[in-house]
Parts: C-alpha cells; sequence; structure tokens
C-alpha cells in the first residue's frame, strides 16, 4: 500500500509542475488563474497522501512480511537496531525490541497498532562501500575519537577505557575512506553488523531525511 501510494504521489507531483510550467507559456491570465488553481488542488491532495503515509501503523507497513511469517507459521520480533519484524529462528532474543518484556505476544500485537516510526536510513555510497568489506562483521565508533571501526569479531565495549574493544584486535579503521554511517553512534549499546546495515532502506543522500 505504501509503494502505491508513493507512486501516485509521484504522478501527482509531475502533473503539478506540468501546470506550474504552463502558467509560465499561455500568457492568459484568465487561464493561467484557472492552471494555478488546479495546481494548488494537486498540491493540497499530495499534502493529505504524504499525511496518510507517515501515520501508517506497523501492521500496514509491513504486511506482507507479517503474512509471510503467518504462512509459514513462524513467530517474530521486531530487531532493535533496524525497527524492522524478523523470524525468531533467525534473530536471539536479546536483539530483539520485546527482549526482557512479558508476554512478548501482547507486545506484538501493541507493535502492530503503533505508528509506524521511520528507522534509519543508509546513503548509496555507503551501501556500497559494504559490499567491499569481505569477511568484516561488524562496524562501530570509536568513543574517544569517533572514528568507525570495523572487525571481523564482534566487539564488546570496555568500561575501563570507555571505548570498544575488538577480540584479538582484528579490525580496521575506516577513516578517511569518504564514508559517513551516521546512524552508527558511539553510545550504541550494541555494535552494528555488517548484515544489519545492509537490511537498511537505501536513499540518495542523508541531506534529506
Amino acid at each position: 500500500m505504501r509503494e502505491i501510494i508513493s507512486e501516485i504521489i509521484e504522478d501527482l507531483e509531475k502533473t503539478k509542475l506540468r501546470y506550474y510550467l504552463t502558467i509560465a507559456n499561455t500568457g492568459d491570465a484568465d487561464n493561467d488563474s484557472t492552471y494555478l488553481k488546479l495546481a494548488n488542488t494537486i498540491d493540497g491532495i499530495i499534502a493529505v497522501l504524504k499525511k496518510g503515509v507517515n501515520e501508517m501503523n506497523n501492521m500496514e507497513k509491513y504486511m506482507e512480511d507479517i503474512a509471510e511469517f503467518a504462512c509459514d507459521n513462524t513467530t517474530f520480533g521486531v530487531k532493535k537496531l533496524t525497527g524492522k519484524p524478523t523470524s525468531c529462528i533467525d534473530m536471539p532474543c536479546h536483539e530483539c525490541l520485546f527482549d526482557a518484556v512479558e508476554g512478548c505476544s501482547e507486545q506484538r500485537k501493541e507493535w502492530l497498532k503503533m505508528e509506524c516510526v521511520d528507522k534509519p536510513v543508509i546513503s548509496k555510497s555507503d551501501r556500497a562501500f559494504l559490499d567491499y568489506m569481505v569477511g568484516l562483521k561488524y562496524m562501530v565508533r570509536r568513543t574517544g575519537t569517533g572514528q568507525l571501526s570495523a572487525g571481523f569479531d564482534k566487539p564488546v565495549f570496555d568500561e575501563h577505557v570507555n571505548d570498544w574493544r575488538f577480540p584479538n584486535t582484528k579490525c580496521m579503521s575506516c577513516s578517511g575512506l569518504g564514508i559517513i554511517f551516521p546512524m552508527i553512534k558511539s553510545s550504541d549499546e550494541a555494535p552494528w553488523s555488517i548484515d544489519d546495515l545492509k537490511q537498511l532502506e537505501v536513499c540518495d543522500n542523508y541531506d534529506a531525511f
């Protein structure tokens, strides 16, 4: 449904633009007034549709995923980092939004009715960079320097030095590579896995969000 509404909005935007361009070329005041009213009306419709998309709940947004879980007779949770529903088979409890909450099924029902909240996105350039990180599995942002680091093994947060530490120091610095990854913060409770980063929705750039 969300994709269909987005396509409708895109078509309306193009139609509105054509009306505005026509206004600049008619030289007829009456026609210009009519085209302007039409363009403004379309603009109002677009605003209403966008509001509807933004107020979509989790059930509506993830309908296809939820239907697939139901067909497979599989329960699901919500991954904390990505905010996306994930099969309980593929996700340990501590990574789930419902972790340590009594009655997962009730929490799941409540989540389905909640308004969908936008989660982190990843730019095309950052997403492309991940494909070159062969073998690397985790990324963190250093507390002291703010630099990104990637490693083969899952890092742990060392409270003695107040920073992330990779086992056996098997890691690499990602500074100076032209990547951003703003969703990775030094205050994160858990490291980002490369697989989770790859699951994020891709955008052209971060300025639009």
